[in-house]
């Protein structure tokens, strides 16, 4: 299957977005347990990728990065994954 995705885009996406997506995802799962809430958040990455026809690994090693290029001054992953902690530990 051809990827529905843009390769440039896919590897040049905005930290505020990705963010903003996390906050969502969090926001849709909480009322499930923590264990619901890996492999449903597990599963329907894997949808998603077979969706758009990209390959998994591939997705994480971008979301690595994507990770990795937060810091005090870009906040937006940090807050992200505050809001992760508050809401799901």
């Amino acid at each position: 299957m051809k990827a529905l995705l843009d390769n440039d885009k896919l590897h040049m996406v905005g930290l505020r977005k990705v963010g903003n997506v996390t906050m969502g995802i969090t926001d849709a799962v909480q009322d499930y347990t923590k264990e619901e809430q890996v492999v449903g958040a597990a599963a329907f990455f894997i949808l998603l990728c077979s969706t758009f026809g990209v390959s998994a690994p591939e997705m994480f090693a971008v979301a690595d990065r994507v990770i990795k290029a937060r810091n005090k001054d870009r906040p937006e992953l940090i807050a992200a994954e505050d809001y992760m902690r508050g809401e799901l530990l």
